[in-house]
C-alpha cells in the first residue's frame, strides 16, 4: 500500500510541475496593436497589445513580453514579479523600441534591450528599482537625453532599505543631465556599462 501511495504522490508532483511550465506565456506588443484584445490573442504576434503596461498588468512568473519596434509614450510599472531565475518576468525589445522607462517594484524582473528616453519625474530614474525589486536584471538598454534631476538608473532607498542582488550589464547611458547611476543595496553586479556625455563645440 505504501508503494502505491508514494507513486501517486510523485506522479501528482510531476504533473503539477509540468502544468506550471506549460502556463508560461509570451505576449506581444506593438504600436499598431490594441489593448482591448484578450491575453490569448496577444500571444499571437499578428494580434499584439498596444502598450507595454497592458502586458505588465497581465504577466506572471515565467512570462515574457516581446516589444516590436516603435515609440511607446509610457513609463511602465511592474504589477507582478518572478519567483526565481528560471521563472522571471521578462520585457525584451525586438529592434528599436523606445519608451520612457520602468519602475521595477517586484523581484526577478528583466528589462532587456530598450531605447529609453523622455522621462521627466524629478528625483526618480528612467529605470527605478524599488525595495521589492530584488534579483532584477537591467540588460543592454540605451538610456539617453535625460531631463534635469532625473537619474539614469536609480536604486531607490527607503529608510535604509533597497533592492539587492541585481545585475546591471551592457547598458549605454548618454547625455543624462543628472546622476547616471545611484546604487544602494547589496550583492549587485555591474559590468560592461558605458556612461558618456556628448557636447557640441562652438567656434574654432
Amino acid at each position: 500500500m505504501k508503494k502505491y501511495i508514494l507513486t501517486i504522490i510523485i506522479t501528482a508532483a510531476a504533473l503539477l510541475c509540468a502544468s506550471h511550465a506549460a502556463q508560461a506565456a509570451v505576449y506581444y506588443v506593438s504600436p499598431a496593436g490594441s489593448d482591448s484584445r484578450t491575453a490569448a490573442q496577444a500571444q499571437n504576434p499578428a494580434t499584439p497589445w498596444k502598450t507595454i503596461q497592458k502586458a505588465a498588468n497581465t504577466m506572471h512568473a515565467g512570462d515574457t513580453c516581446l516589444v516590436h519596434p516603435g515609440t511607446y509614450q509610457e513609463h511602465v510599472s511592474t504589477k507582478f514579479g518572478g519567483t526565481d531565475d528560471s521563472h522571471r518576468i521578462t520585457f525584451k525589445a525586438q529592434g528599436t523600441a523606445t519608451m520612457q522607462g520602468v519602475n521595477i517594484m517586484h523581484p526577478y524582473v528583466t528589462v532587456d534591450g530598450f531605447d529609453i528616453t523622455g522621462y521627466t519625474a524629478t528625483n526618480l530614474g528612467h529605470i527605478t528599482i524599488f525595495i521589492g525589486g530584488n534579483y532584477c536584471q537591467i540588460l543592454n538598454n540605451t538610456i539617453r537625453d535625460g531631463a534635469g534631476e532625473v537619474y539614469g538608473i536609480l536604486f531607490y532607498n527607503s529608510s535604509g532599505s533597497s533592492a539587492s542582488n541585481c545585475v546591471v550589464r551592457g547598458n549605454t547611458l548618454t547625455n543624462i543631465n543628472f546622476h547616471f547611476l545611484k546604487a544602494d543595496g547589496s550583492g549587485h553586479l555591474f559590468e560592461n556599462n558605458l556612461a558618456a556625455v556628448f557636447r557640441s563645440e562652438v567656434g574654432g
